[in-house]
């Protein structure tokens, strides 16, 4: 998948939603500088391929947020590594084969948000039921 088809796919899920997103190509967006302090001590730890993907990610995540008309300083995380969010905000990123996005929402009507960005394969029909719900099986049948 290109950069361009991620834009469009994004646009088309949540082209009639409070969703706001962002993607970019990994090693094309954002920088060392970018980080605040406390996201600066995580990225140090990190090797190379790893460090691309974080200020990626970040970059996407504040650009998403910027879309939003909200800005935060910091995108903080939790032992596993995973975004702790704003109490405003709901959010997802995700990065493969060099593309990364995040999207964020600030919905009370919405609990939580995913994105997993994967390798364009068909996923069988029988595990359609296993990642889908009702109305996403009634859009895609």
């Amino acid at each position: 998948m290109k950069l361009e088809q991620l834009d469009i796919h994004l646009a088309r899920i949540f082209r009639e939603s409070n969703v706001y997103w962002h993607c970019c190509q990994i090693g094309q967006a954002g920088d060392r500088n970018s980080l605040s302090p406390e996201e600066l001590i995580c990225f140090g730890d990190l090797n190379a391929v790893r460090r691309d993907e974080f200020l990626a990610g970040r970059y996407c995540a504040h650009q998403a947020a910027a879309k939003a008309n909200y800005n935060f300083e910091s995108l903080n995380w939790d032992k596993d590594g995973v975004p702790i969010w704003p109490a405003e905000l709901i959010g997802s990123i995700s990065h493969k084969a060099r593309l990364c996005a995040a999207v964020i929402a600030n919905d009370p009507l919405m609990l939580s948000i995913g994105l997993d960005i994967d390798i364009n394969e068909s996923l069988s029909r029988e595990l359609w039921r296993v990642y889908c719900t009702g109305q996403e099986l009634d859009w895609i049948m």
